[in-house]
């Protein structure tokens, strides 16, 4: 039996991490699936919400009220 070894680009491996207001999903996602183990990493309000809330309400979003985002 031959052993053939995987290369990550024809086995990727995607974690979603999802959770509520401060459960702590960017924090794993950015210090220990990015930082420590080089997955890249997405984030859904980061990078596709925000930039959409900002476009459709004209507000920044980083100083917007919680429940208006």
């Amino acid at each position: 039996m031959e052993v053939m070894e995987s290369d990550e680009r024809d086995n990727p491996h995607i974690i979603g991490l999802t959770g509520s207001f401060g459960s702590g999903c960017t924090y794993i996602g950015e210090k220990i699936l990015h930082d420590k183990r080089n997955y890249q990493f997405f984030s859904l309000s980061g990078d596709i919400l925000k930039p959409l809330f900002q476009a459709e309400v004209g507000k920044d979003p980083d100083k917007a009220e919680r429940h208006d985002l």
